[in-house]
């Protein structure tokens, strides 16, 4: 009696591989199925795009500093909407060092070469970052605009809704909602020379703020 007991618990029928691979992809597209629905920019989707968006996209993670690109492992380029979490686009500046003589110093300026190597036995060139934008859950990012172009990083730890480009576009939806958030992003990105006086600007600041705090010992003060 045992041993029938043990033999028909042994060749009791289990789940085939076929059923258990079915199971873990219906398990992933109702996750990304799940997760579109917090965008509305997909309410407007029939029902063959937002399946076809569910068997290609991913519910991606991100740990804090981890660069983020706008194209996957097999060279797609892809698009991030932002669930939880929070980016930063970085700016990567190469500045070339030169003298002034008309203050007898050295200076920085903008190398006409933004693809230069930088090396650090070179004097001359200095790498420089600087934070243009920061972007929260429910905003997008690798649509096709400029700021894509940049250092993409995670602040937070940050969990995405990652879509291949070519359905994003290829799915139009009401009032031209990709090609109006690409206009809004570029419009409001500052470009190469405008974040260079910005870090002009924020060295003046830097060196006055020395300056204070120098002078202030001497009972000295700096205007502004």
């Amino acid at each position: 009696m045992f041993r029938k007991k043990v033999r028909e618990h042994v060749l009791k029928k289990k789940p085939s591989l076929g059923a258990l691979l079915h199971e873990t992809i219906k398990r992933q597209w109702d996750e990304v199925g799940n997760a579109m629905k917090k965008f509305t920019y997909f309410d407007d989707w029939n029902e063959a795009a937002f399946h076809q968006c569910c068997v290609h996209s991913n519910i991606l993670h991100y740990a804090v500093n981890e660069i983020i690109y706008v194209k996957d492992d097999a060279n797609v380029e892809v698009t991030h909407f932002i669930l939880e979490g929070t980016v930063l686009i970085i700016q990567k500046l190469i500045l070339e060092k030169y003298f002034l003589k008309k203050y007898n110093k050295w200076n920085y300026r903008l190398n006409k070469d933004q693809s230069a190597t930088v090396s650090a036995n070179d004097p001359k060139l200095k790498l420089v970052f600087m934070q243009i934008c920061r972007l929260d859950a429910g905003a997008c990012f690798g649509l096709g605009e400029k700021l894509s172009k940049n250092i993409i990083i995670a602040e937070t730890e940050l969990k995405c809704l990652v879509v291949p480009k070519s359905i994003v576009l290829r799915n139009k939806t009401a009032y031209n909602v990709w090609e109006r958030i690409i206009i809004t992003m570029d419009m409001n990105t500052p470009n190469l020379k405008q974040v260079y006086q910005e870090y002009k600007n924020g060295r003046r600041r830097s060196i006055w703020q020395r300056k204070l705090y120098e002078s202030r010992q001497y009972g000295i003060y700096y205007d502004r």
